[in-house]
Parts: structure tokens; C-alpha cells; sequence
């Protein structure tokens, strides 16, 4: 999966190297709990899914090799019958998002179950410390 995205981001032959210095968020202080790690495999997934359904909207298929001139991808597969190194890549990327999140200062929950709201996707919502995104208060 790394594979993937280092060669959809690779610049063209003949394009200058920019000086760009990634400085993704530190997140090396955060430790998830077992509730919140509970949901990297869910997330996992959706990122993969997000992912195919935007390469198949603009005319990907599968094929058991990338050609991006046949637009052709051996990853567009489901989720689950991904080899393990590019199911590894989208769980990275989902714990990474959530310690982003609570590097950040937000705070995730799980709704009570008798609670749920239909702006929210089954029943969860990400809220920043004090202060509330969605129709629910504190």
C-alpha cells in the first residue's frame, strides 16, 4: 500500500524536487485506549473503501497489475482480501488520524446506545474539549 501511494504522489520525470519537509502532527505522546483502538479496523477499511470507490469512479478496474494508462490496480479488491502489508498501511494511517485528533485536543466518544442521532453515523461523534460539532449538547 505504501507502494501505492509513493508511486500515485511520485512527481512526473522532468518535474523539480520541491524542499518540501513533512511535519506531520506529534502524536508520539498519545496512547489509544482499547475502546478507540477498537475502531482502527472499521476505519481501516473505510479508508480503503473511500479510496477504491474514488479510483472506480474515474474509470479504475481491477487488474493483477497497475497500469495507469489501462487504469488498471491489484488493490481494488475488498477490503478483506487485501495481503496483510496493505491492510497494515490503512490501519497506520486510521491510528495516526485518531491520535491526530486527540493530539489536537479532541475527544472521542461512542454515543450511549439509546442515543443515537442520525447526523452521526451509528451513533459516534468526534467532539473538540468543550466545545461540541453536531446537534447534541454536552
Amino acid at each position: 500500500m505504501w507502494e501505492r501511494l509513493r508511486s500515485e504522489r511520485a512527481p512526473q520525470p522532468g518535474t523539480p524536487v520541491s524542499k518540501y519537509e513533512p511535519q506531520p502532527i506529534d502524536t508520539s505522546h498519545v496512547e489509544l485506549d482499547s475502546e478507540i483502538r477498537e475502531l482502527t479496523e472499521q476505519l481501516a477499511k473505510n479508508a480503503h473503501d473511500v479510496w477504491a470507490l474514488e479510483r472506480m469512479e474515474h474509470g479504475w478496474r481491477f487488474g493483477k497489475k497497475r497500469n495507469d494508462r489501462k487504469k488498471t490496480h491489484p488493490s481494488l479488491v475488498p477490503y478483506e482480501e487485501l495481503p496483510p502489508e496493505e491492510k497494515e498501511y490503512d490501519r497506520k494511517t486510521a491510528i495516526q488520524t485518531l491520535k491526530a485528533l486527540l493530539a489536537m485536543d479532541y475527544h472521542i466518544e461512542k454515543k450511549p446506545s439509546g442515543n443515537r442521532d442520525a447526523n452521526t453515523d451509528k451513533g459516534k461523534q468526534v467532539r473538540e474539549q468543550g466545545d461540541e460539532f453536531g446537534a447534541t449538547g454536552c
